[in-house]
């Protein structure tokens, strides 16, 4: 429930800037000086100075670039990788605070704090802030991502480190509205009402998506010059052949399928081994890269069975890859999230009718590929057939680590490599309050500089680190919703 008075904004949505560093001029936050941005084409060349092989990488030597230019360097530069507990690329600083809720606005503040302490989205907005060209005198294409930055930096901890008064983090609380006026102007949000209640993991799914979105429009104005120019860079600093052969494909792949030049559609079934016994067929559904589900995004991988209806002893087997940005994992009979793991990838066995004849297909689902962030939502909301009231809410407890290994049962076999692999460490936490999916409020724990912090709209109460792991009761009607976990690399 709204802390304050369900007030909607008296002021009329704020313009949208051109981009975040027209966001950071019209804001009377102070801001670090940063040198001047001088605008040009995608198709110029970018810098080809050779680097020496002694030299040591500083990302403060290096040229702005077009925004396009710069994704793929993030995705694919291992010096702009946004990855690794040694990276040195900077970071927004965030001194914690709280924010204001009077328009029931809980669900997205919960899920901004949250990501306010995810360490690589938040070098990946610092190094777009400090390393992309801007676009002034014209309308922003990312406004999204503008508010975004513009918001870390509302954030942002201006001394040398986080804030530690508690007190005064709670005190000097921020309204997000200016935020949420940007997001209801996004064709995406369309159908957010100020003071209506939402789904903080329908919340969370739009708003990665439209990061997405923004990012693969960059990436498609794009010209072949300005590509090539960036390989033949990136060709000149290395001499790698390996390297270099590894970028270059991976750079002409992704513009290709972003822009839609393959020809080949890979949403078809493929026919992958064949005998006069067994034929197997795979299908993969790609999503076109971006940095978002190269933090967020893994992939899951489902095995059918199906006997051929000429001779029920003969089967075919499909391979199906599809992507995910979150997990969803049903906890209706688990007590652990190791267990609701496992129950995920336990055989299905479904019968229907084939010419009169019962036929049983065997269904089984694998992880092919974890992503560096993992998203974890739990199942707590169910329809009802057979009742008034249209959605269940589930109680139960289900019990979570700081560690997470996800079970070697539940991985496709080239991803059984090592503990390291599979090994996750918790940074956040959002809870459902509420008996219903239909009201309720939501707050969140951030693991803030290794020390936890529970944060309820303006409120913010340092917490121990047991206490993250209560994630409720079924007599309780606060219960973990959504786990955030990092990596270990």
């Amino acid at each position: 429930k709204p802390r304050e008075e369900n007030l909607a904004p008296t002021t009329p949505p704020v313009a949208l800037v051109s981009n975040w560093a027209a966001i950071l001029q019209s804001s009377n936050t102070p801001v670090s000086t940063k040198k001047v941005k001088h605008t040009r084409s995608n198709s110029e060349s970018l810098s080809t100075t050779t680097l020496s092989s002694v030299t040591k990488f500083n990302m403060s030597n290096e040229s702005v670039l077009p925004l396009g230019i710069l994704i793929l360097k993030i995705m694919y530069d291992p010096n702009y990788s946004v990855f690794g507990e040694d990276n040195e690329l900077p970071v927004f600083k965030i001194a914690p605070r709280g924010l204001t809720n009077t328009g029931n606005i809980c669900y997205m503040n919960s899920i901004l704090q949250m990501l306010l302490y995810c360490v690589p989205f938040n070098r990946l907005l610092k190094l777009i802030e400090d390393k992309s060209i801007g676009t002034l005198n014209r309308a922003s294409p990312t406004p999204l991502l503008d508010a975004t930055i513009k918001f870390f930096n509302d954030f942002s901890d201006k001394t040398s480190g986080l804030s530690s008064e508690v007190e005064d983090a709670s005190e000097s609380a921020i309204s997000p509205e200016t935020f949420y006026m940007t997001l209801i102007s996004h064709e995406k949000f369309s159908h957010l009402k100020w003071g209506q209640q939402e789904d903080a993991e329908e919340f969370l799914g739009y708003y990665l998506d439209g990061l997405h979105e923004e990012f693969l429009s960059e990436i498609r104005k794009l010209n072949t010059p300005s590509v090539d120019s960036l390989i033949q860079t990136f060709s000149n600093e290395n001499e790698n052949v390996e390297k270099v052969s590894m970028f270059k494909f991976n750079i002409k792949n992704t513009v290709k399928l972003i822009k839609n030049e393959n020809k080949n559609n890979d949403n078809e079934w493929n026919e992958v081994g064949s005998n006069n016994k067994k034929i197997s067929v795979k299908r993969t559904v790609e999503i076109e890269p971006s940095p978002i589900n190269m933090i967020f995004g893994g992939s899951f991988k489902s095995v059918l069975i199906v006997p051929k209806a000429n001779n029920p002893n003969q089967f075919q087997k499909s391979i199906t890859l599809d992507p995910f940005q979150n997990l969803q994992l049903d906890i209706s009979e688990a007590d652990t999230i190791e267990d609701a793991f496992l129950n995920m990838n336990k055989l299905e066995k479904i019968s229907y009718k084939n010419n009169d004849k019962e036929v049983q297909l065997k269904k089984q689902t694998f992880i092919d590929r974890l992503p560096e962030v993992l998203i974890i939502h739990l199942k707590r909301f169910s329809y009802l057939k057979d009742k008034e009231v249209g959605i269940e809410k589930l109680r139960k407890k289900v019990d979570y680590a700081h560690d997470l290994h996800v079970p070697s049962e539940v991985l496709s076999n080239k991803n059984i490599i090592s503990n390291a692999a599979t090994s996750f460490k918790l940074i956040g936490v959002v809870y459902h309050h509420g008996s219903s999916a239909e009201g309720g409020h939501y707050t969140s724990d951030s693991n803030v500089a290794n020390d936890w912090l529970r944060i309820d709209d303006t409120t913010l109460k340092p917490i121990s680190v047991d206490e993250v792991l209560n994630g409720g009761t079924e007599e309780s009607i606060k219960n973990a919703y959504i786990l955030l976990y990092e990596r270990y690399n």
